[in-house]
């Protein structure tokens, strides 16, 4: 899946719905819901916080890339990145 697709399957029992969704940003989940309806509200909700979430997605990627570079900068890191050597 990619750039805004959804695809909602009813469970083999019937009681539940499969909705996987992905927005513009290539950002994919995966959740049940009970009905269709929840499943399309689920759907648009996703769509609309799209930008929201990627800007948090950045600001995470930056945090993490700016302590790594710190810690090669201190010395701290040694053979590998993640520092659990």
């Amino acid at each position: 899946m990619n750039k805004r697709e959804y695809r909602i399957t009813p469970t083999p029992n019937g009681e539940w719905f499969k909705v996987e969704v992905s927005d513009e940003y290539n950002n994919n989940t995966t959740v049940y819901e009970k009905n269709v309806i929840q499943a399309s509200i689920f759907i648009t909700d996703w769509w609309e916080k799209a930008e929201e979430r990627e800007e948090k997605y950045q600001m995470l990627a930056n945090a993490i890339y700016g302590c790594t570079k710190l810690d090669k900068e201190l010395g701290l890191l040694k053979e590998n990145e993640d520092n659990l050597d």
